[in-house]
């Protein structure tokens, strides 16, 4: 009996999967066995028909099921000493022998496959070629943006043959998509393939200030006929324009180029919009595709690249201008952005290959276990580091004071401290090392031990202990770590404040007439400079008076519509809750963070507050 554990961390289908196997590894289901339906299946076991439905396809794919006629799984017979096919060949002797053996005959099994391999999803991209060397230029374009050159095929032979178009995702220059669709091409995707617009280059040609030679460069016959008619308005009878035919493909001695000739290339009527261009293209395309071009354009001797050099701006498809250099030459790409754009997003959502198939649920499998095994060690991280943060607070007469850090991450680089000075004297500390996750959180925790171990041993002298700090900090750390530092020495006895501000927002003391003064920065941030000053300033506090200090997790906390918490914000916020105690003022102000930014919180919250009493 096949049992389902929803309170499990693995996917129901998953959890289906690995008990089927089991059973077929165990015999309960032998080869042979007709499998429940999927309805039936997922009735039995409460759970949705889409997830039997899933672990059912998933069985098939990895060989353990077969899917037979009328919806039926059937339990595969594997056998361990039978070879896996090595080729295509060998695959398809497979495949008929297992149907004669199950008695289907080969009329049946080719009708089925062709079909079959109609319905299956696309593994490849074709280009249907309206001539060869245009096929060329699209080609080199798409490998250009996707990495891998596609193959080509006529739009004749397609026709003829549609089975050419198995398995395929069809880019199709626009003016052939209509008529291909009346093909029976089943469901095979079409990409459409539109054509750069030639007004950049048309504007380019009006903006010469002088009388100019502007040359065309292409492999193919028919853009160049077509672009000559386009341009035409541009060059007009102020400039002199060449056309040229770069031979495809290029020979041992460089590229080489044939002119055209009036005669053999009669001149067409100007062209001046984008939709006439697009007839210009189809008439000249179709033209090509029906005789030799090459034989019939060619005109003149054979020009090598330095003979180009009369030409003052040379308009290049994308293969011409990067097989030779020019003066001034101008790229003139074939595809527009937008259909390259199309092709790599077909491209990158295609199926990848069926060998292919293990490898991918091997990784795949790989990858859940790292995610498992990173989650781990995220929360061992989180809970090491909460151990960093103080765990008791050393008792003081005048002063009730509590902090808290909420990170924005598991783990992160915001950090708060108290450390007993002796003398009956306490080290307040607000830092925010630069990042966030774990990177920062690492940071974070060298700078704490080295703010403690500091501290035992410059315990009369801060400024030298914060010297010492930054330059182990500067010594430890890559040239772009850094971090802000409120450092506050409060004596008991005198409750008098001795601070320094490392970069970090300004504290805030509000007095006991709701007076506020700002606690400013008296030197730069840790860690960025080998020495610093680390300036210290002094400040009485009086009964009544309440210190914050905090990072700008807290200031720059953002609201659905964008705005920042902001420093008036949390003044307002303090004077409002400043009859409270410093632990209960902390928690009032992270509600009021919580609901001014209900989102998802994007930075660490750090925050301590401190109450001076009465003694």
């Amino acid at each position: 009996m096949i049992e389902i554990n929803k309170e499990s961390e693995d996917p129901v289908h998953v959890q289906l999967c690995e008990q089927i196997i089991f059973r077929i590894g165990t015999k309960d289901y032998p080869a042979g066995y007709v499998m429940p339906s999927v309805r039936s299946l997922a009735r039995q076991l409460g759970i949705s028909p889409n997830t039997v439905s899933v672990a059912y396809k998933e069985l098939v794919e990895r060989k353990w099921l077969i899917k037979r006629t009328g919806s039926r799984h059937i339990v595969l017979e594997r056998t361990k000493d039978e070879a896996e096919p090595q080729d295509v060949e060998g695959l398809i002797n497979r495949t008929i022998h297992v149907a004669q053996e199950s008695g289907y005959s080969l009329q049946l099994l080719a009708a089925r496959l062709r079909q079959r391999l109609l319905e299956e999803p696309p593994d490849h991209l074709l280009i249907v070629e309206p001539e060869s060397e245009m096929g060329e230029l699209m080609r080199e374009e798409i490998r250009q943006e996707v990495g891998t050159a596609p193959a080509g095929c006529f739009v004749h032979t397609l026709a003829a043959n549609p089975a050419k178009a198995i398995g395929a995702v069809l880019l199709i220059p626009w003016y052939l998509e209509s008529g291909l669709r009346r093909i029976p091409f089943q469901s095979t995707p079409i990409v459409p393939l539109e054509f750069s617009r030639p007004d950049p280059h048309v504007a380019l040609i009006r903006q010469l200030p002088h009388p100019s030679v502007v040359g065309m460069v292409s492999i193919s016959p028919a853009i160049l006929k077509a672009a000559s008619g386009v341009l035409a308005p541009a060059v007009g009878e102020r400039h002199t324009s060449h056309e040229f035919r770069m031979e495809w493909p290029i020979g041992k001695d460089g590229p080489r180029f044939k002119h055209y000739s009036d005669e053999q290339y009669p001149v067409r009527p100007p062209v001046a919009d984008f939709d006439a261009w697009k007839r210009q293209f189809n008439d000249a395309t179709l033209a090509a595709d029906s005789g030799s071009p090459h034989e019939r354009v060619d005109s003149g001797p054979s020009l090598s690249s330095v003979d180009l050099d009369f030409v003052d701006v040379l308009l290049c498809d994308s293969i011409a201008y990067k097989a030779f250099t020019h003066r001034r030459r101008v790229r003139c790409p074939l595809l527009s952005d937008k259909s390259l754009e199309a092709v790599a997003a077909r491209s990158q959502s295609l199926r990848r290959d069926f060998d292919d198939f293990e490898a991918e649920r091997r990784a795949a499998a790989e990858r859940q276990e790292a995610e498992r095994r990173a989650t781990q060690e995220i929360a061992i991280a989180k809970q090491v580091q909460a151990r960093l943060f103080p765990q008791a607070l050393p008792p003081l007469r005048t002063l009730n004071y509590a902090g808290v850090c909420i990170q924005a991450r598991h783990v992160g680089g915001d950090y708060y401290d108290f450390l007993n000075l002796g003398q009956e004297r306490l080290a307040l500390v607000v830092g925010d090392v630069v990042g966030k996750g774990i990177a920062a959180a690492l940071l974070m925790a060298s700078l704490q031990a080295s703010l403690r171990s500091q501290c035992a041993f410059a315990v009369n002298q801060p400024q030298q202990m914060l010297q010492s700090v930054n330059r182990q900090f500067y010594e430890n750390t890559t040239e772009s770590a850094y971090a802000t530092l409120f450092f506050a020495e409060y004596d008991d006895d005198s409750c008098c404040l001795r601070y320094a501000n490392c970069g970090n927002l300004p504290a805030l003391l509000l007095g006991g007439d709701n007076s506020v003064e700002r606690l400013d920065s008296t030197t730069t941030v840790v860690g960025l400079f080998e020495k610093i000053d680390c300036a210290m300033a002094e400040r009485p506090l009086y009964p009544g008076d309440t210190l914050a200090l905090y990072t700008d997790g807290v200031t720059e906390c953002c609201s659905l519509s964008g705005e920042e918490f902001g420093e008036q914000r949390l003044v307002e916020t303090l004077r409002r809750h400043r009859h409270l105690p410093a632990e209960a003022l902390v928690r009032a102000v992270v509600d009021e963070l919580k609901q001014f930014s209900p989102g998802e919180q994007n930075d660490d919250i750090t925050l301590i507050i401190a109450h001076c009493r009465r003694d």
